[in-house]
């Protein structure tokens, strides 16, 4: 029989994406999710969410700002996020939209943080840029037709907000605090009204699984870990029931792999493995990606507030008991072969 899973991987955080039908957005998705939370005092709240989207003209990537909302309890605990998620694509419109939802878009990680802490996620497309316009002492220029809204400073663009594409309100990736103890309970305060909203599962979902990221700082178990999604990567999807159409998946680079196969080996014959204060070192030297099977990116850079390793491969569900039978799995198996 195997070891259950570990107390070291009870703490998680969960990362499922849905689309609402046509008319219904994430905010009434958020607003449903409140009104039938056990606090009746919660309340949903606007916020910008980040992310990264590829130039089209160059090597590059830029840092966007989406509009989303959270779930506040009474107690001003966060229940949940709800926020865009761009690979989600099919079955929407290529219109523009009409109902006044945006992007902000640069090319600085350092300017989005500005932009975030300084700009409410209420604001229109029109007055999102007015903070950081005052800040730079600038004016703020517009297009003809009001779509577009851009930040020049010496003659070059620092920021950019435009226009969404319609139906992007309708994308709902559900984003969940640190969560432990009955995960059907607390999953299925979020799920069963997304359901009841008439949310389904689209057809480029993932569901994404979050772990405390210290358990895994010792050399030894980070190599195990990779070793695990690398050397048995098609037998874990077809367990996980891993979606083909997911393409932000992907195996770690081979820098890595060179770095872990050594300790690996060391490890698995019992031979002593470097202490992490030696090893971090060299993992901080590595440039390592986001979309993966496994991101260890948040574990590498000890991420403010998301310090973890995240398991992408959980294959796309709205069913609650089909969710948290995987993550159950999937500590398992963590804890039988890593930790």
């Amino acid at each position: 029989m195997g070891k259950r899973s570990s107390s070291e991987l009870d703490r998680i955080g969960v990362e499922i994406e849905l689309l609402a039908p046509a008319g219904v957005t994430r905010a009434d998705v958020a607003t449903a999710i409140a009104q039938l939370s056990p606090s009746s005092e919660s309340r949903v709240v606007p916020i910008y969410a980040a992310g990264i989207e590829s130039s089209r003209s160059g090597p590059n990537n830029y840092f966007h700002l989406t509009r989303g909302v959270k779930v506040v309890n009474a107690e001003g605990e966060i229940m949940c996020r709800l926020v865009d998620d761009a690979t989600i694509q099919e079955g929407l419109s290529t219109d523009l939209s009409e109902s006044g939802d945006y992007r902000i878009v640069v090319d600085d990680k350092r300017l989005l943080w500005l932009i975030e802490r300084n700009t409410s996620a209420a604001s229109s497309l029109r007055q999102c840029l007015l903070p950081l316009a005052k800040m730079y002492k600038t004016d703020i220029r517009a297009t003809s037709d009001r779509r577009r809204y851009r930040v020049v400073v010496n003659q070059r663009t620092i920021a950019t907000a435009l226009t969404q594409r319609s139906g992007r309100e309708r994308v709902v990736e559900i984003v969940t605090p640190v969560i432990t103890g009955d995960y059907r309970q607390q999953l299925d305060q979020l799920l069963a009204p997304a359901r009841a909203q008439g949310c389904v599962v689209p057809v480029e979902a993932a569901v994404h699984v979050h772990f405390d990221a210290e358990p895994f700082r010792d050399p030894g178990r980070l190599a195990r870990l990779v070793d695990l999604f690398q050397t048995r990567a098609g037998e874990l999807k077809d367990r996980f029931a891993t979606n083909p159409r997911c393409r932000m998946l992907g195996p770690q680079p081979p820098e890595l792999i060179e770095l872990l196969e050594p300790i690996g080996r060391a490890s698995s014959d019992g031979e002593v493995v470097p202490e992490w204060q030696d090893f971090e070192p060299q993992l901080m030297q590595l440039r390592l990606p986001k979309l993966a099977d496994i991101n260890l990116r948040n574990l590498q850079a000890r991420a403010e507030g998301k310090d973890t390793v995240e398991i992408r491969i959980l294959g796309p569900a709205i069913d609650t008991d089909q969710i948290v039978g995987q993550i159950h799995d999937l500590q398992t198996l963590l804890t039988n072969t890593v930790l």
